[in-house]
């Protein structure tokens, strides 16, 4: 009998996301020293994985809100387009937000600024360590998510599974293309992922870690 189990796939470089796990009595041996077998010729599995004791990792969809690309054709685009923190990104809308965070604990009244014509607010979870700037064509919405921001204690992660909390070397390994700056003289290092309007930026402690992570237009 084949059993699944949903579970959130992310880092190795791979598009983070919900991915469905099948197993079957036979193939997980109940001696944890025996290999699992490989999954046999017609069986619905679309990637093997001997190393760590699961039989076979069945395709499923991204469950990726519509904001977010998916696919091969993301990684041609634009940074804010193929990243997602946690599976949401630039482009969700708040419906997908609060099936995702829940109600935020703060949300700021709509300002419309001059500069693009568009109303933009802030909707703030400072339990999660989450704030988010959200913009729409007018006071009563649609309103989306125009960038992200991770702090502490935050536990989202990148599309390449980078969160809060990532060592330097785990963020260059993940993002080798990251350009890097610093705030001042013996500042904290900052890695860029994009440019000015269109980035996925770290900022690290004194220890090295992440300790912020935006993503959105950093110019605006």
């Amino acid at each position: 009998m084949w059993r699944d189990l949903l579970v959130w796939v992310s880092g190795g470089g791979a598009q983070a996301g919900p991915r469905r796990l099948r197993f079957d009595g036979a193939s997980y041996p109940t001696n944890a020293s025996e290999a699992p077998r490989a999954a046999a010729a017609g069986e619905d599995a679309r990637l093997l994985i001997a190393d760590d004791g699961m039989a076979a990792i069945a395709a499923a969809p991204l469950l990726l809100p519509p904001g977010c690309a998916a696919g091969p054709a993301a990684e041609a685009t634009s940074v804010t387009a193929r990243e997602s923190l946690g599976g949401l990104c630039v482009g969700s809308n708040v419906g997908e937000v609060e099936r995702l965070l829940g109600a935020p604990a703060q949300r700021g009244a709509p300002e419309l600024w001059g500069a693009d014509g568009l109303y933009h607010r802030q909707w703030r979870y400072p339990q999660q360590g989450i704030v988010l700037r959200l913009s729409a064509p007018a006071p009563e919405g649609p309103w989306q998510v125009e960038s992200l921001t991770l702090e502490v204690p935050a536990r989202l992660n990148s599309a390449r599974g980078i969160g809060i909390g990532a060592t330097e070397e785990r963020v260059r390994a993940a993002y080798p293309e990251a350009t890097a700056a610093r705030r001042d003289p013996g500042g904290t290092l900052i890695l860029t992922v994009g440019a000015d309007y269109d980035a996925l930026i770290f900022g690290f402690d004194p220890g090295g870690r992440v300790a912020r992570v935006f993503l959105g237009a950093p110019a605006e």
